[in-house]
């Protein structure tokens, strides 16, 4: 509500890039808010958040790319890539997880376009670990012998390399064969950022909590 945020209600959504200052990853981080204008727009805005500062967030300029950006295109909240070159990400209506590109129309104009990073067609859940620059996702499978449902999870590297992006995984990196609680990924830079809550007991009281050690291949 303050002067110095400039008048940004109401909002709709606001999500969280933190950013490695000294090897640290909790001093410093950036929010970008989705709001609605005073004309009924979709409009962002990005702010510079310093841990212990009693100032007010500090506005800076938003990549470039969303710059081309339509209502439709901030109607769900957008992660920032870690990396100046990396996609925006998105999850949209379906679930479905997007990075978001610039291309050229047919007149040669620029605009902007949400493809779908490909990973299971039945994937119930995604989870982005922006400083690991990691798109998780997962689904229910089961096993054909045993009939025992399980877990999969897939991963997605955002970063690239030099412009050019395979965003799609063909092959789980990990399938947890029993059942699956609760999942995420960790938003910090940690080894291993996918975590599982997996119960141990049929009544469903005591429950392992661990980190998934990734497995992944390149092509």
């Amino acid at each position: 509500e303050g002067a110095d945020l400039g008048r940004i209600q109401p909002i709709e959504w606001a999500t969280v890039r933190r950013r490695l200052i000294d090897e640290r990853h909790d001093s410093a981080f950036d929010i970008l808010v989705g709001f609605r204008s005073s004309l009924g727009n979709r409009r962002l805005r990005l702010y510079d958040v310093l841990a212990g500062s009693n100032g007010a967030p500090q506005p800076i300029e938003h990549p470039d790319l969303l710059n081309l950006a339509t209502d439709g295109d901030l109607e769900y909240p957008i992660h920032l890539n870690i990396h100046p070159s990396g996609p925006p990400i998105r999850t949209n209506g379906e679930g479905r997880p997007q990075a978001l590109f610039s291309e050229r129309n047919a007149e040669g104009e620029p605009v902007i376009t949400w493809r779908d990073i490909v990973t299971s067609a039945t994937a119930d859940g995604v989870s982005y670990a922006v400083l690991s620059h990691l798109l998780f996702t997962s689904a229910e499978v089961v096993d054909p012998e045993s009939g025992q449902a399980g877990r999969a999870f897939w991963a997605v590297d955002t970063l690239g390399n030099r412009g050019e992006f395979n965003l799609w995984s063909t092959s789980p990196i990990h399938t947890e064969p029993r059942g699956v609680s609760f999942w995420s990924s960790t938003p910090s830079d940690y080894a291993r950022p996918l975590l599982q809550v997996v119960p141990i007991n049929e009544e469903g009281t005591e429950f392992e909590v661990g980190a998934i050690e990734l497995s992944c291949r390149s092509f």
